[in-house]
């Protein structure tokens, strides 16, 4: 390693240089002229003056002498300083793990040069120990590694560049703490740093991108609604100029994929909208090829249905069709009735043989008290979702108690409570009285049992939400006995996982679709980039910043060699004397 130059602007001294070369090689010549007499000539015994004729060096190692006293003089001022065993420091590398680093460059994807870059920092500044975080939505650390090439490409192998977005700047901080005092901080990304990121003499940041125009798929959805569906695509153009792409769509039937012709101005976007036939399959839509392939492609597979097989044992024939209207209203009821998972009831005493049930019970009455409110409730409850009880009168039976944590109460009087039993089993009690109530003549109660059918059926066995963006979990819940279940990814083996138990979170780290069998049951689910900012490569720079090097770093961890040169300059000085000595001497006797 070359050594560090404490005092570089000392190197102007090297201009002494020439100019002791101009005094000798810039000197009179002179003729030889036979005189009678020396006594009128003694200044030819005197030593020489400068001129401006060029002549021969008459005394060149007195020359070189003088040459090499002023060479050490400036090479002491710069004060050089050489590596010791306090120069390898520990180093953390950041990476950013955005997918914008797949970005097809002319230069080549950021990811694979940093990656270059890596292993060039670290062959050069061997490092006492070596560690790396990737950033994206979430922090992650790779662990400690050998500081040799072989095991440094291992671990970033692991470097998959998978994120919908990178959180450099908290990982930067991470990598701060795990570096220590004495550590280094190098970041690799494709985004310029943020003026507060660097910390002066600690941390260097190296960026691969470039900015390119754009086209992505932002954002993508498919609903169901009775007996339709329908997908929405939108698609951004993220370039200084109008582009035109063209977008493919095939749903998976016997029709070939159908295509559209977009035209987009810089920066809009355009929605496309479309139903979709009866039994699709998986969606599968993508565009012309550009500078980011990841967002040019989507896929979007079937919504299972949502439907909740719910059993009414209500006597009150008035009740019954009040809670028979708002069932309807939420288009979930299933029309099969056997093995219920939910059970509504006025009935005092429901048993139930199977552990999952969930069971509503509908305490009504002829003697009730009504309330107008304020009504204290738990808003963040799934049965809350949208309600209103402004202007609301809530008529309830005379009795004040209710078993279960209150969700809805009038003052100290519970109206609505919630208890959850075994296997995650909800039992809901409502308190109304039809005859004194307007509840049921508002909006909040089809909302109310909208919100318990939602509920119901996301907390059944299966997928909580099957598309997802990248970088969100899946959710998959198990029924009560399964220990295991059987995932595979896209392009990948299938994998096992064990079940904790009733719900299980699947970790999402790249696009497509994937499979998840429990109890030989199968689901499907698909992931999908929908990053708008990760689309859109107008911010991405190339360039470095910030540094290791700076002036106490250099006096802590380097040794100073300029005693060597001062050593060096006083014996070339002694040379020197030593010999204008010698020639004074020869001068007096040849006088």
């Amino acid at each position: 390693m070359f050594p560090f130059l404490t005092y570089p602007l000392a190197l102007a001294g090297l201009i002494s240089l020439p100019v002791l070369a101009g005094i000798y090689f810039l000197r009179n010549r002179f003729r030889r002229w036979p005189v009678s007499s020396l006594m009128l000539w003694s200044f030819a015994t005197r030593a020489k003056e400068g001129g401006r004729r060029l002549a021969r060096i008459q005394v060149p190692l007195i020359f070189l002498l003088e040459l090499l006293v002023l060479v050490l003089l400036t090479i002491g001022a710069v004060d050089p300083r050489w590596p010791t065993s306090r120069s390898r420091r520990p180093l953390v590398v950041v990476l950013d793990d955005s997918v914008s680093m797949l970005a097809e460059l002319p230069g080549g994807r950021p990811r694979d040069r940093a990656e270059e870059a890596v292993l060039d920092v670290v062959a050069r500044t061997r490092p006492s120990s070596l560690r790396f975080v990737l950033a994206g939505r979430r922090i992650e650390t790779l662990g400690h590694t050998g500081v040799e090439a072989g095991p440094v490409r291992a671990t970033l192998k692991r470097w998959a560049c998978s994120a919908p977005t990178a959180a450099l700047h908290r990982a930067v901080g991470l990598a701060f703490e795990l570096a220590g005092s004495a550590g280094l901080v190098l970041v690799l990304s494709d985004q310029p740093p943020a003026a507060e990121t660097l910390s002066k003499g600690r941390i260097r940041w190296l960026a691969f991108g470039r900015p390119e125009p754009n086209v992505g798929i932002v954002n993508a959805t498919r609903s169901r609604a009775a007996d339709t569906e329908r997908c929405l695509l939108e698609v951004a153009a993220f370039a200084p100029e109008p582009v035109r792409t063209v977008l493919h769509v095939e749903t998976g039937g016997t029709n070939g994929p159908a295509s559209r012709l977009l035209t987009l101005e810089p920066g809009a976007a355009q929605r496309v909208v479309f139903d979709l036939p009866p039994g699709a399959g998986t969606v599968r839509a993508r565009l012309n090829a550009d500078r980011l392939a990841v967002d040019d492609a989507i896929e979007l597979v079937a919504e299972p249905p949502r439907n909740v097989r719910v059993q009414t044992q209500i006597g009150d024939p008035r009740l019954r069709e009040l809670v028979d209207d708002a069932l309807a209203a939420s288009d979930m009821r299933s029309r099969v009735t056997l093995s219920p998972q939910l059970i509504i009831t006025d009935r005092s005493a429901v048993t139930t043989s199977d552990p999952w049930t969930w069971v509503v019970h509908l305490l009504s009455g002829d003697a009730c008290n009504a309330y107008v409110g304020p009504f204290v409730a738990d808003w963040g409850h799934p049965l809350m979702k949208g309600v209103s009880l402004d202007g609301v009168v809530w008529g309830v039976p005379a009795t004040n108690t209710l078993d279960g944590v209150p969700v809805v109460m009038a003052g100290s009087i519970p109206l609505l409570s919630d208890d959850e039993g075994l296997a995650q089993s909800h039992r809901v009690r409502l308190r109304i009285s039809p005859a004194h109530s307007t509840l049921q003549k508002t909006p909040n109660w089809p909302v109310l049992f909208w919100n318990l059918m939602h509920w119901r059926a996301a907390e059944a066995p299966g997928m909580a939400e099957v598309n997802l963006r990248l970088g969100m979990d899946a959710v998959i819940t198990a029924r009560p006995g399964v220990h295991r279940l059987l995932t595979t990814e896209p392009g990948r083996a299938r994998t096992e996982r064990r079940v904790d138990g009733d719900r299980v979170v699947i970790p999402v780290r790249q696009t497509g679709v994937y499979k998840v069998e429990v109890d030989e049951q199968p689901y499907l689910f698909a992931s999908n980039l929908l990053a708008p900012e990760e689309s859109d490569l107008s911010g991405c720079r190339s360039g470095e910043w910030g540094g290791w090097v700076d002036q106490a770093a250099i006096k802590r961890d380097y040794a100073s060699t300029a005693w060597v040169f001062a050593l060096l300059t006083l014996a070339a000085l002694t040379g020197h004397m030593a010999l204008v000595a010698r020639m004074a001497g020869r001068k007096t006797l040849v006088g």
